[in-house]
């Protein structure tokens, strides 16, 4: 049976058509190469495709970019003819399995070096071609700031723990720059959902790691956020949180207060960071959110949610299936003037 193919963006399918869509959060680059004619051969059941484009090419970052989901077990090899480039699938597909091609940022024109930022098919032998979806966003736990580049895998809910990192995924993903993943070709069936740092799909030492505490069943459009932390066990603890006692503490002159107004009436610890350092650390029981004696300048504000009640941000642990402690950093930048108290309203999930 002959493949069936489509192109999409990252967020965006169209059956039925050959189209490229630009992705959402922004205009396409109008210089970059566009997709004219995709064409698919297949000699002894392997697959040769030929996308053809509007002008000449080169190959940018594959190694970083390219993908396949499922992964294939043979290496693919690539070629650029003029204005064509030829890839051929070495592996044999599997009749009951939907196969993702990701061409994200692979591709630029030869002159001006434009990338084009969205290109990816969906293949399969079967009939009826599976389009669930599952997308989300990485980021980092603590800072909150998105995780490029980074894998995103799903295990079926058959693997265990102890083997989820012995055995290749059944889906794999990559995150944008802005730490967005897509897997727009899931069978129905339920999922581990792990973010992973790293190129070997492997959780080694020191990496960032992100998951899912609940099974990810696929709809339609299932929406799902992963928060990356360094593991408990390999996590060096850098920075030291002292709780600020207000009674014993001496407060200079100049400085000035923030009062924080929330519904919220659990103990959290509130950090000021300049630089991305932690200038000031405040312990806060339930009673009031007060943070006293803050010299003048310009702070960005942080919430931790302290289950633990230890004064300090604390990682999480895949073996135990336990998240980091969860963060929030206040909208806008905090300004401090001499002897000039500061109140904010903040609505802490």
């Amino acid at each position: 049976m002959k493949l069936k193919f489509y192109v999409f963006s990252l967020f965006s399918i169209f059956y039925g058509c050959a189209q490229v869509i630009s992705p959402s959060g922004g205009e396409k680059d109008i210089e970059s190469p566009k997709i004219i004619k995709i064409e698919e051969k297949k000699t002894n059941n392997l697959s040769t495709f030929y996308f053809l484009f509007d002008e000449y090419i080169s190959l940018n970052d594959w190694d970083k970019n390219f993908y396949t989901s499922p992964p294939l077990s043979k290496a693919i090899t690539k070629k650029i003819k003029d204005k064509t480039l030829i890839i051929n699938i070495q592996d044999t597909l599997l009749d009951k399995l939907t196969y993702y091609l990701c061409l994200n940022n692979c591709v630029k024109d030869i002159t001006e070096g434009n990338v084009l930022d969205s290109l990816a098919i969906i293949f399969g032998n079967q009939k009826s071609l599976d389009s669930l979806v599952i997308k989300g966003k990485v980021v980092d736990s603590y800072n909150l700031k998105p995780e490029d580049n980074i894998w995103v895998m799903l295990f079926n809910k058959h693997n265990s723990d102890s083997t989820i990192f012995k055995s290749n995924p059944n889906y794999i993903s990559k995150t944008s720059k802005d730490g967005y993943f897509f897997f727009p070709n899931i069978k129905k069936q339920e999922y581990q959902a792990v973010a992973l740092s790293g190129n070997d799909m492997r959780h080694n030492a020191g990496e960032k790691i992100g998951f899912c505490q609940e099974y990810v069943t696929p709809t339609e459009n299932t929406n799902i956020n992963l928060y990356t932390f360094i593991n408990e066990e390999d996590s060096i603890v850098t920075e030291s949180v002292t709780k600020k006692d207000d009674t014993l503490v001496a407060i200079e002159a100049g400085t000035s207060n923030i009062v924080i107004n929330t519904e919220t009436h659990i103990p959290l610890v509130f950090q000021l960071l300049q630089n991305e350092k932690i200038v000031y650390s405040f312990l806060c029981d339930s009673a009031e959110y007060i943070l006293k004696g803050i010299m003048p300048g310009e702070y960005v504000l942080k919430c931790i949610f302290d289950k633990n009640q230890d004064g300090k941000w604390t990682t999480g642990n895949f073996n135990k299936k336990r998240l980091p402690e969860k963060t929030m950093d206040y909208p806008n930048k905090i300004i401090i003037r001499d002897n000039w108290d500061v109140e904010l309203d903040w609505v802490l999930n």
